[in-house]
């Protein structure tokens, strides 16, 4: 038989626990004085501020410190708006105008115990909902696991087509085109959490009464992120 070509496609996986957790926040009030709305956005806020302020620590040179609990925070902007209510009797008449101030913050850690901590701390401040956690790998990781998937999906493709070659009689297959497939921003890699592992983990408004029962044993283990990669080689036999 003549040689011919073998299109094959690799595929590669790798799941590693997260090693930073983003802890995102919304703070909001609503009422009729919107002096007192923003005020109370701004008390709120300042108070965040002041629990990050111990976790969030730096060297005498301004870097983050190797045993930082919190490796970087962001506060959104005030957003401000109103809107009109409307008497029950009279639709056409306004009963009250209600102010409403917001922002928004995500705190970045890489310490789960100082998270969990954090989480309950949050709530004795009714103004604060937690939307969620998002889980990710470090810039350092995501390069080492991005060049591993992409060395292990380029020996899927191999095999697949030696596999192919080896049905249809020939022994030996060479590399003649290499097409990285368009993923992500490693080229050919792809990240996301797969798999939930969190226990005890917040959400929702942080209100009620405020003293934080059952928050106390709040224990946050990082989910798992894949990182893959996907990749087309074009073989030739011999």
């Amino acid at each position: 038989m003549p040689p011919f070509t073998i299109t094959t496609t690799g595929h590669a996986s790798i799941a590693r626990p997260a090693e930073r957790g983003t802890l995102r926040l919304s703070i909001a009030d609503s009422g009729a004085e919107p002096k007192t709305v923003s005020s109370n956005v701004v008390s709120c806020t300042n108070t965040l501020k002041s629990l990050i302020k111990p976790l969030y620590t730096r060297t005498a040179s301004g870097e983050i410190a190797p045993d930082a609990k919190v490796t970087h925070w962001s506060l959104g902007t005030l957003s401000t708006y109103s809107y009109a209510v409307a008497d029950r009797r009279d639709r056409k008449k306004i009963e009250q105008r209600v102010f409403h101030a917001s922002t928004n913050m995500e705190v970045k850690f890489r310490d789960f115990t100082a998270l969990a901590h954090f989480a309950s701390e949050l709530a004795a401040l009714p103004l604060v909902d937690v939307d969620g956690v998002d889980w990710a790998l470090t810039e350092v990781s995501k390069r080492e696991l991005a060049r591993r998937v992409r060395s292990l999906a380029g020996r899927d493709a191999l095999e697949r087509a030696e596999d192919y070659a080896g049905t249809f009689g020939k022994d030996r297959v060479f590399v003649s085109e290499v097409v990285e497939e368009g993923r992500g921003g490693y080229g050919g890699v792809a990240y996301g959490v797969v798999s939930s592992r969190r226990a005890g983990a917040p959400g929702g408004r942080r209100g009620g009464d405020g003293d934080g029962e059952g928050r106390e044993g709040l224990e946050f283990r990082p989910e798992e992120v894949e990182v893959s990669a996907e990749v087309t080689v074009k073989f030739v036999t011999e």
